[in-house]
Protein backbone atom coordinates (compact mmCIF):
# COMPACT_ATOMS: atom_id res chain seq x y z
CA UNK A 1 0.00 0.00 0.00
CA UNK A 2 1.40 3.44 -0.89
CA UNK A 3 2.29 5.49 2.13
CA UNK A 4 2.09 9.03 0.75
CA UNK A 5 -0.75 10.90 -0.87
CA UNK A 6 1.88 13.11 -2.53
CA UNK A 7 5.64 13.45 -2.26
CA UNK A 8 7.34 16.78 -1.70
CA UNK A 9 10.95 15.78 -1.03
CA UNK A 10 13.39 18.12 0.78
CA UNK A 11 15.75 20.06 -1.46
CA UNK A 12 19.40 19.08 -1.50
CA UNK A 13 20.34 22.46 -0.04
CA UNK A 14 18.28 21.81 3.04
CA UNK A 15 20.75 19.33 4.53
CA UNK A 16 21.54 20.12 8.14
CA UNK A 17 24.71 19.66 10.19
CA UNK A 18 27.18 16.82 9.74
CA UNK A 19 25.88 13.29 10.27
CA UNK A 20 27.72 12.94 13.59
CA UNK A 21 25.68 15.81 15.05
CA UNK A 22 22.33 14.62 13.68
CA UNK A 23 19.68 12.67 15.58
CA UNK A 24 19.32 9.01 14.58
CA UNK A 25 16.04 7.65 13.19
CA UNK A 26 15.36 3.99 12.34
CA UNK A 27 12.75 3.13 9.68
CA UNK A 28 11.22 -0.36 9.47
CA UNK A 29 9.12 -1.69 6.57
CA UNK A 30 8.97 -5.01 4.75
CA UNK A 31 8.28 -3.21 1.45
CA UNK A 32 11.56 -1.88 -0.07
CA UNK A 33 9.73 0.87 -1.97
CA UNK A 34 8.29 2.31 1.25
CA UNK A 35 11.72 2.15 2.91
CA UNK A 36 13.25 4.03 -0.02
CA UNK A 37 10.62 6.80 0.09
CA UNK A 38 10.92 7.35 3.85
CA UNK A 39 14.73 7.27 3.66
CA UNK A 40 14.74 9.89 0.88
CA UNK A 41 12.58 12.19 3.04
CA UNK A 42 14.67 11.79 6.18
CA UNK A 43 18.27 11.44 4.94
CA UNK A 44 18.96 15.21 4.71
CA UNK A 45 17.90 15.72 8.32
CA UNK A 46 18.83 12.57 10.28
CA UNK A 47 21.13 9.60 10.44
CA UNK A 48 18.82 6.96 8.98
CA UNK A 49 18.97 3.25 9.86
CA UNK A 50 16.89 0.93 7.65
CA UNK A 51 15.42 -2.43 8.66
CA UNK A 52 13.52 -4.83 6.40
CA UNK A 53 11.27 -6.18 9.17
CA UNK A 54 10.86 -6.36 12.95
CA UNK A 55 13.46 -9.08 13.49
CA UNK A 56 16.01 -7.13 11.46
CA UNK A 57 15.24 -3.99 13.49
CA UNK A 58 15.72 -5.84 16.80
CA UNK A 59 19.04 -7.24 15.66
CA UNK A 60 20.30 -3.82 14.55
CA UNK A 61 19.26 -2.16 17.82
CA UNK A 62 21.01 -4.86 19.87
CA UNK A 63 24.15 -4.38 17.78
CA UNK A 64 24.29 -0.60 18.29
CA UNK A 65 27.42 0.49 20.21
CA UNK A 66 25.26 2.94 22.19
CA UNK A 67 21.47 2.41 21.89
CA UNK A 68 20.91 5.68 23.77
CA UNK A 69 21.78 7.55 20.56
CA UNK A 70 18.63 6.22 18.83
CA UNK A 71 16.02 9.00 18.96
CA UNK A 72 13.06 7.67 17.00
CA UNK A 73 11.80 4.46 15.36
CA UNK A 74 9.22 4.63 12.55
CA UNK A 75 7.70 1.24 11.70
CA UNK A 76 5.03 -0.17 9.45
CA UNK A 77 2.39 -2.03 11.47
CA UNK A 78 1.53 -5.08 9.37
CA UNK A 79 4.75 -7.04 8.77
CA UNK A 80 5.64 -10.74 8.79
CA UNK A 81 7.20 -12.30 11.92
CA UNK A 82 6.71 -9.21 14.09
CA UNK A 83 4.06 -6.52 13.73
CA UNK A 84 5.00 -2.91 14.39
CA UNK A 85 3.32 -2.97 17.82
CA UNK A 86 5.03 -6.25 18.77
CA UNK A 87 8.37 -4.79 17.68
CA UNK A 88 7.85 -1.73 19.85
CA UNK A 89 6.93 -3.85 22.87
CA UNK A 90 10.36 -5.50 22.44
CA UNK A 91 12.10 -2.13 21.98
CA UNK A 92 10.68 -0.45 25.12
CA UNK A 93 13.27 -1.99 27.50
CA UNK A 94 16.08 -1.78 24.91
CA UNK A 95 15.70 1.87 23.86
CA UNK A 96 13.23 3.43 26.33
CA UNK A 97 14.29 6.94 25.36
CA UNK A 98 13.39 6.56 21.67
CA UNK A 99 9.96 7.72 20.55
CA UNK A 100 8.02 5.14 18.56
CA UNK A 101 5.80 5.94 15.54
CA UNK A 102 3.52 3.42 13.81
CA UNK A 103 2.60 3.79 10.11
CA UNK A 104 -0.61 1.92 9.31
CA UNK A 105 -3.47 1.77 6.88
CA UNK A 106 -5.73 0.17 9.50
CA UNK A 107 -7.79 2.56 11.65
CA UNK A 108 -9.42 1.28 14.81
CA UNK A 109 -9.49 3.62 17.83
CA UNK A 110 -9.67 0.80 20.38
CA UNK A 111 -6.68 -0.96 18.79
CA UNK A 112 -4.78 2.35 18.77
CA UNK A 113 -5.43 3.00 22.47
CA UNK A 114 -4.46 -0.57 23.38
CA UNK A 115 -1.24 -0.28 21.36
CA UNK A 116 -0.34 3.05 22.99
CA UNK A 117 -0.71 1.43 26.41
CA UNK A 118 1.25 -1.74 25.57
CA UNK A 119 4.07 -0.39 23.40
CA UNK A 120 4.20 3.24 24.62
CA UNK A 121 3.68 4.50 21.07
CA UNK A 122 4.23 8.24 20.54
CA UNK A 123 2.11 8.70 17.40
CA UNK A 124 0.11 6.83 14.76
CA UNK A 125 0.42 7.91 11.10
CA UNK A 126 -2.37 6.69 8.83
CA UNK A 127 -1.67 5.77 5.19
CA UNK A 128 -1.82 7.47 2.80
CA UNK A 129 -0.50 10.71 4.26
CA UNK A 130 1.18 13.93 3.28
CA UNK A 131 5.01 13.92 3.22
CA UNK A 132 5.05 17.30 4.99
CA UNK A 133 2.95 15.93 7.86
CA UNK A 134 5.22 12.88 8.05
CA UNK A 135 8.35 15.03 8.39
CA UNK A 136 6.65 17.26 10.97
CA UNK A 137 5.60 14.25 13.07
CA UNK A 138 9.13 12.80 13.05
CA UNK A 139 10.56 16.23 13.87
CA UNK A 140 8.25 16.62 16.88
CA UNK A 141 9.13 13.11 18.10
CA UNK A 142 12.87 13.83 17.88
CA UNK A 143 12.43 17.23 19.58
CA UNK A 144 10.56 15.59 22.46
CA UNK A 145 13.39 13.07 22.96
CA UNK A 146 15.95 15.90 22.83
CA UNK A 147 14.07 17.87 25.51
CA UNK A 148 13.86 14.78 27.72
CA UNK A 149 17.61 14.12 27.35
CA UNK A 150 18.37 17.72 28.31
CA UNK A 151 16.14 17.44 31.39
CA UNK A 152 17.83 14.20 32.46
CA UNK A 153 21.29 15.71 31.96
CA UNK A 154 20.23 18.79 33.90
CA UNK A 155 19.01 16.69 36.84
CA UNK A 156 22.13 14.54 36.86
CA UNK A 157 24.42 17.56 36.81
CA UNK A 158 22.35 19.30 39.47
CA UNK A 159 22.36 16.34 41.86
CA UNK A 160 26.10 15.87 41.37
CA UNK A 161 26.76 19.51 42.19
CA UNK A 162 24.54 19.46 45.27
CA UNK A 163 26.03 16.17 46.45
CA UNK A 164 29.53 17.59 46.06
CA UNK A 165 28.59 20.72 48.00
CA UNK A 166 26.89 18.87 50.84
CA UNK A 167 29.81 16.43 51.15
CA UNK A 168 32.17 19.37 51.47
CA UNK A 169 29.98 20.84 54.18
CA UNK A 170 29.72 17.46 55.95
CA UNK A 171 33.52 17.23 56.22
CA UNK A 172 33.60 20.47 58.16
CA UNK A 173 32.83 20.31 61.86
CA UNK A 174 32.12 23.98 61.78
CA UNK A 175 30.06 25.36 58.90
CA UNK A 176 31.63 28.20 57.00
CA UNK A 177 29.19 31.10 56.97
CA UNK A 178 30.89 32.45 53.86
CA UNK A 179 30.32 29.19 52.00
CA UNK A 180 26.65 29.14 52.97
CA UNK A 181 26.25 32.70 51.73
CA UNK A 182 27.89 31.75 48.42
CA UNK A 183 25.35 29.00 47.61
CA UNK A 184 23.33 30.41 44.67
CA UNK A 185 20.21 28.38 45.52
CA UNK A 186 17.79 28.55 48.45
CA UNK A 187 19.51 26.86 51.41
CA UNK A 188 18.17 25.61 54.74
CA UNK A 189 19.83 23.75 57.60
CA UNK A 190 17.01 21.88 59.32
CA UNK A 191 16.88 20.10 62.67
CA UNK A 192 15.42 16.63 63.15
CA UNK A 193 12.31 18.39 64.43
CA UNK A 194 11.88 20.18 61.10
CA UNK A 195 12.97 23.58 62.42
CA UNK A 196 15.20 25.92 60.36
CA UNK A 197 18.44 26.56 62.25
CA UNK A 198 20.36 28.29 59.45
CA UNK A 199 19.64 29.76 56.04
CA UNK A 200 21.42 31.86 53.41
CA UNK A 201 20.87 35.32 51.88
CA UNK A 202 19.34 33.88 48.72
CA UNK A 203 16.63 32.14 50.78
CA UNK A 204 15.96 35.26 52.83
CA UNK A 205 15.69 37.42 49.71
CA UNK A 206 13.48 34.90 47.90
CA UNK A 207 11.15 34.49 50.88
CA UNK A 208 10.93 38.24 51.31
CA UNK A 209 11.67 38.14 55.07
CA UNK A 210 14.41 39.07 57.49
CA UNK A 211 16.67 36.23 58.56
CA UNK A 212 15.31 36.50 62.10
CA UNK A 213 11.83 35.77 60.68
CA UNK A 214 13.07 32.60 58.98
CA UNK A 215 15.43 30.94 61.44
CA UNK A 216 13.52 29.26 64.27
CA UNK A 217 10.42 28.57 62.16
CA UNK A 218 9.37 25.20 60.79
CA UNK A 219 10.34 24.47 57.18
CA UNK A 220 6.65 23.71 56.63
CA UNK A 221 5.86 27.41 57.19
CA UNK A 222 7.29 28.11 53.72
CA UNK A 223 5.69 25.16 51.89
CA UNK A 224 2.36 25.33 50.01
CA UNK A 225 -0.46 23.39 51.68
CA UNK A 226 -0.75 20.85 48.84
CA UNK A 227 2.94 19.88 49.26
CA UNK A 228 3.10 19.64 53.05
CA UNK A 229 2.94 15.84 53.02
CA UNK A 230 5.69 15.53 50.40
CA UNK A 231 8.08 17.69 52.46
CA UNK A 232 7.22 15.76 55.65
CA UNK A 233 8.15 12.53 53.83
CA UNK A 234 11.38 14.16 52.59
CA UNK A 235 12.48 15.05 56.14
CA UNK A 236 11.51 11.64 57.51
CA UNK A 237 13.47 9.88 54.76
CA UNK A 238 16.59 12.05 54.99
CA UNK A 239 16.97 11.47 58.74
CA UNK A 240 16.34 7.74 58.26
CA UNK A 241 18.36 7.09 55.10
CA UNK A 242 20.77 10.04 54.62
CA UNK A 243 19.51 11.33 51.23
CA UNK A 244 16.11 12.35 49.86
CA UNK A 245 14.56 14.48 47.09
CA UNK A 246 11.10 15.79 46.22
CA UNK A 247 9.34 18.55 44.34
CA UNK A 248 7.39 21.17 46.26
CA UNK A 249 5.99 24.69 45.85
CA UNK A 250 7.70 27.14 48.22
CA UNK A 251 5.82 30.22 49.39
CA UNK A 252 7.76 33.33 48.42
CA UNK A 253 4.84 35.33 49.81
CA UNK A 254 1.48 34.51 51.34
CA UNK A 255 0.01 33.83 47.88
CA UNK A 256 2.97 33.40 45.50
CA UNK A 257 4.08 29.75 45.24
CA UNK A 258 7.15 28.84 43.14
CA UNK A 259 7.97 25.20 42.17
CA UNK A 260 11.30 23.91 43.52
CA UNK A 261 13.29 20.68 43.46
CA UNK A 262 14.40 19.91 47.05
CA UNK A 263 17.60 17.92 47.60
CA UNK A 264 18.29 16.90 51.21
CA UNK A 265 21.37 15.32 52.77
CA UNK A 266 21.88 14.29 56.41
CA UNK A 267 24.95 15.55 58.34
CA UNK A 268 26.13 14.95 61.89
CA UNK A 269 27.13 18.11 63.77
CA UNK A 270 28.13 18.72 67.35
CA UNK A 271 24.64 20.07 67.95
CA UNK A 272 23.09 16.86 66.66
CA UNK A 273 21.74 15.45 63.43
CA UNK A 274 20.87 18.05 60.78
CA UNK A 275 19.55 18.04 57.21
CA UNK A 276 21.06 20.24 54.51
CA UNK A 277 18.18 21.18 52.19
CA UNK A 278 18.92 22.92 48.89
CA UNK A 279 15.89 24.11 46.90
CA UNK A 280 16.38 24.71 43.16
CA UNK A 281 13.88 26.82 41.25
CA UNK A 282 12.36 24.60 38.50
CA UNK A 283 9.74 27.01 37.14
CA UNK A 284 11.41 26.97 33.71
CA UNK A 285 11.55 23.15 33.71
CA UNK A 286 7.84 23.00 34.56
CA UNK A 287 7.18 25.19 31.53
CA UNK A 288 9.07 22.70 29.33
CA UNK A 289 7.03 19.83 30.79
CA UNK A 290 3.78 21.73 30.13
CA UNK A 291 4.93 22.28 26.56
CA UNK A 292 5.60 18.55 26.17
CA UNK A 293 2.16 17.71 27.54
CA UNK A 294 0.65 20.24 25.13
CA UNK A 295 2.44 18.68 22.16
CA UNK A 296 1.08 15.27 23.18
CA UNK A 297 -2.56 16.47 23.13
CA UNK A 298 -2.73 19.27 20.57
CA UNK A 299 -1.92 19.67 16.88
CA UNK A 300 1.11 21.95 16.62
CA UNK A 301 -0.02 23.58 13.37
CA UNK A 302 -3.65 24.51 14.13
CA UNK A 303 -3.49 24.33 17.97
CA UNK A 304 -6.64 22.21 17.85
CA UNK A 305 -6.99 18.99 19.88
CA UNK A 306 -5.30 16.06 18.15
CA UNK A 307 -6.55 12.47 17.77
CA UNK A 308 -5.51 11.50 21.30
CA UNK A 309 -7.53 14.28 22.92
CA UNK A 310 -10.39 13.75 20.43
CA UNK A 311 -10.68 10.12 21.51
CA UNK A 312 -10.74 11.08 25.20
CA UNK A 313 -13.40 13.73 24.63
CA UNK A 314 -15.48 11.45 22.42
CA UNK A 315 -15.50 8.67 25.03
CA UNK A 316 -16.49 11.20 27.70
CA UNK A 317 -19.19 12.72 25.46
CA UNK A 318 -20.66 9.26 24.76
CA UNK A 319 -20.88 8.53 28.50
CA UNK A 320 -22.49 11.93 29.08
CA UNK A 321 -24.95 11.34 26.23
CA UNK A 322 -25.93 7.98 27.71
CA UNK A 323 -26.39 9.44 31.20
CA UNK A 324 -28.43 12.44 30.02
CA UNK A 325 -30.30 10.45 27.34
CA UNK A 326 -29.28 13.08 24.79
CA UNK A 327 -27.99 12.83 21.25
CA UNK A 328 -24.37 13.35 20.25
CA UNK A 329 -23.29 14.12 16.68
CA UNK A 330 -19.89 13.32 15.13
CA UNK A 331 -19.08 15.42 12.04
CA UNK A 332 -16.23 14.15 9.86
CA UNK A 333 -15.01 17.02 7.65
CA UNK A 334 -12.69 16.73 4.66
CA UNK A 335 -11.59 19.83 2.75
CA UNK A 336 -12.37 20.01 -0.98
CA UNK A 337 -9.73 21.58 -3.22
CA UNK A 338 -7.02 21.81 -0.56
CA UNK A 339 -4.59 19.59 -2.50
CA UNK A 340 -4.66 22.07 -5.39
CA UNK A 341 -3.74 24.94 -3.03
CA UNK A 342 -0.85 22.91 -1.61
CA UNK A 343 0.41 21.86 -5.03
CA UNK A 344 0.21 25.34 -6.58
CA UNK A 345 1.07 27.65 -3.66
CA UNK A 346 3.25 25.33 -1.53
CA UNK A 347 3.10 23.97 1.99
CA UNK A 348 3.63 27.28 3.77
CA UNK A 349 0.51 28.71 2.16
CA UNK A 350 -1.29 25.42 2.75
CA UNK A 351 -0.44 25.62 6.45
CA UNK A 352 -1.84 29.16 6.65
CA UNK A 353 -5.04 27.97 4.94
CA UNK A 354 -5.39 25.10 7.45
CA UNK A 355 -4.96 27.52 10.37
CA UNK A 356 -7.65 29.80 8.97
CA UNK A 357 -10.03 26.86 8.39
CA UNK A 358 -9.44 25.74 11.99
CA UNK A 359 -10.26 29.26 13.20
CA UNK A 360 -13.47 29.38 11.16
CA UNK A 361 -14.60 25.98 12.44
CA UNK A 362 -14.02 27.04 16.05
CA UNK A 363 -15.83 30.32 15.48
CA UNK A 364 -18.87 28.47 14.11
CA UNK A 365 -19.30 26.23 17.17
CA UNK A 366 -20.38 26.53 20.78
CA UNK A 367 -17.81 26.53 23.59
CA UNK A 368 -19.17 23.13 24.68
CA UNK A 369 -18.43 21.60 21.26
CA UNK A 370 -15.07 20.16 20.17
CA UNK A 371 -13.25 20.52 16.86
CA UNK A 372 -10.07 18.48 16.35
CA UNK A 373 -7.61 18.05 13.52
CA UNK A 374 -7.81 14.38 12.56
CA UNK A 375 -4.88 14.56 10.14
CA UNK A 376 -3.92 16.23 6.87
CA UNK A 377 -6.95 18.24 5.75
CA UNK A 378 -9.46 16.27 7.85
CA UNK A 379 -11.24 17.61 10.93
CA UNK A 380 -13.73 16.08 13.36
CA UNK A 381 -16.41 18.01 15.27
CA UNK A 382 -18.30 16.72 18.33
CA UNK A 383 -21.74 18.27 18.89
CA UNK A 384 -23.35 17.45 22.24
CA UNK A 385 -27.03 17.84 23.01
CA UNK A 386 -28.28 17.98 19.39
CA UNK A 387 -32.03 17.53 18.94
CA UNK A 388 -31.98 15.42 15.78
CA UNK A 389 -30.18 14.76 12.50
CA UNK A 390 -31.66 17.92 10.96
CA UNK A 391 -30.06 20.10 13.63
CA UNK A 392 -26.69 18.39 13.12
CA UNK A 393 -26.99 18.75 9.34
CA UNK A 394 -27.75 22.48 9.71
CA UNK A 395 -24.59 22.99 11.77
CA UNK A 396 -22.64 21.08 9.11
CA UNK A 397 -24.05 23.30 6.34
CA UNK A 398 -23.14 26.42 8.32
CA UNK A 399 -19.57 25.14 8.70
CA UNK A 400 -19.36 24.36 4.96
CA UNK A 401 -20.48 27.94 4.21
CA UNK A 402 -17.88 29.34 6.63
CA UNK A 403 -15.05 27.25 5.17
CA UNK A 404 -16.06 27.97 1.56
CA UNK A 405 -15.75 31.75 1.88
CA UNK A 406 -12.61 33.16 0.16
CA UNK A 407 -9.39 32.95 2.18
CA UNK A 408 -6.77 35.68 1.83
CA UNK A 409 -3.11 34.74 2.18
CA UNK A 410 -0.96 37.75 1.47
CA UNK A 411 -2.38 39.39 -1.62
CA UNK A 412 -3.91 36.20 -3.01
CA UNK A 413 -7.39 34.78 -2.45
CA UNK A 414 -7.91 31.03 -2.27
CA UNK A 415 -11.05 28.90 -2.11
CA UNK A 416 -11.54 25.54 -0.50
CA UNK A 417 -14.73 23.70 0.28
CA UNK A 418 -15.76 20.91 2.62
CA UNK A 419 -17.64 17.62 2.55
CA UNK A 420 -19.19 16.41 5.80
CA UNK A 421 -20.29 13.01 7.03
CA UNK A 422 -22.40 12.76 10.20
CA UNK A 423 -23.01 9.91 12.64
CA UNK A 424 -25.30 10.13 15.67
CA UNK A 425 -25.09 8.56 19.09
CA UNK A 426 -27.01 6.49 20.01
CA UNK A 427 -28.77 6.18 16.60
CA UNK A 428 -25.69 4.84 14.75
CA UNK A 429 -23.87 3.35 17.73
CA UNK A 430 -22.38 4.11 21.13
CA UNK A 431 -18.71 3.31 20.57
CA UNK A 432 -16.10 5.89 19.61
CA UNK A 433 -14.57 3.75 16.85
CA UNK A 434 -17.98 2.98 15.31
CA UNK A 435 -19.12 6.61 15.28
CA UNK A 436 -15.86 7.79 13.71
CA UNK A 437 -15.87 5.02 11.12
CA UNK A 438 -19.49 5.68 10.08
CA UNK A 439 -18.98 9.45 9.93
CA UNK A 440 -15.84 8.91 7.82
CA UNK A 441 -17.74 6.61 5.45
CA UNK A 442 -20.57 9.12 5.16
CA UNK A 443 -18.06 11.86 4.34
CA UNK A 444 -16.69 9.79 1.44
CA UNK A 445 -20.25 9.32 0.21
CA UNK A 446 -20.75 13.10 0.37
CA UNK A 447 -17.66 13.57 -1.81
CA UNK A 448 -19.00 11.06 -4.32
CA UNK A 449 -22.26 13.04 -4.40
CA UNK A 450 -20.52 16.13 -5.72
CA UNK A 451 -18.55 17.55 -2.78
CA UNK A 452 -19.71 20.44 -0.63
CA UNK A 453 -22.43 18.12 0.64
CA UNK A 454 -23.65 16.70 3.95
CA UNK A 455 -24.36 12.98 4.25
CA UNK A 456 -25.94 11.25 7.23
CA UNK A 457 -24.43 7.90 8.20
CA UNK A 458 -26.20 4.61 7.92
CA UNK A 459 -25.00 1.40 9.64
CA UNK A 460 -24.26 -0.21 6.27
CA UNK A 461 -22.48 2.86 4.82
CA UNK A 462 -18.80 1.95 4.87
CA UNK A 463 -16.14 2.63 2.26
Amino acid sequence: MGIFSKRNLPRDGEAQASSSARPTVMIVDDEPANLAVMASLLKNHYNVLQASDGEDALAQVKALPDPRLLDCVVSDHRMPRLTGVELFEELVPLVPQANRIIVTGFIDVNVIVDAINKAQIYKFIVKPFDAHDFLLTVQRAVEAVSMQKKLQAYYAELEDKVRERTLELARERDFSIGLVKAIPEVFFLVSDQGMIVMTNPNAVNSLGRNESHVVGLSLHAFVASHDQEAVAELLAKVFAESDATCEADLLFSATHAVPHYLIAHRVQLDEGMRAVVVAVNIASRRQVEEQMRYLALYDSLTELPNRTMLHDRLVHAIALSRRNKAKLAVLFIDLDGFKAVNDVAGHETGDLVLREVAHRLQKGLRESDTVARFGGDEFVVLLSGVHDDLAAAQVAKNLIDAVSAPLSVGSTNYRVGASVGISLCPDNGAQASVLLELADAAMYQAKKSGKGCVQMAMPALKH
